[in-house]
């Protein structure tokens, strides 16, 4: 398995050998529960959820980067678990939330990678926070990138 977080953006539980917990594998199996419908292959989905798990527990939070996308009219109400799509002026892109509240939502991409401007890249697996108010839920039959996910993934059908 691998994972795009890297030291930087670690918080300070990800010291010394870490083990993997009941509530781990609880949010292991509610992002496999959210992800059933995608068409992705039963690797190509617990690499998808381990990278959830690892950025959920050990990613640093940090203040929304919401000026990259899209202002939408109203706030969207994400929960754990939800396809979303935030949009630039240029590209569209979707993301899995791995954490939500009434204003912002900690989202991890699931495309193989967003260009947000010149100098900010997203490779895939990476975590963005962003205000709800950007957030557009993306039902799984309108996923446009699910051969891109596949492709980035590079793992075998």
């Amino acid at each position: 398995m691998s994972c795009q977080l890297d030291k930087t953006n670690m918080n300070e539980t990800c010291k010394g050998k870490v083990n993997f917990t009941a509530d781990d594998s609880s949010f292991y199996y509610y992002i496999i529960e959210s992800i059933k419908d995608l068409t992705l292959s039963d690797a190509q989905k617990t690499q998808l959820a381990l990278n959830a798990v690892t950025n959920h527990r050990f990613h640093k939070v940090k203040m929304p980067q919401s000026w990259f996308f899209n202002l939408k009219n109203e706030a969207v109400q994400s929960s754990t678990g939800d396809l979303i799509t935030l949009t630039t002026a240029d590209s569209s892109f979707e993301f899995i939330v791995l954490e939500s509240d009434e204003r912002v939502s900690t989202c991890m991409l699931i495309q193989s990678c967003a260009q947000l401007s010149y100098s900010k890249c997203l490779q895939q697996f990476e975590v963005i926070r962003v205000m709800n108010d950007r957030v557009s839920l993306t039902p799984v039959a309108q996923l446009a990138s699910s051969a891109e996910i596949l492709r980035a993934m590079r793992i075998q059908s």
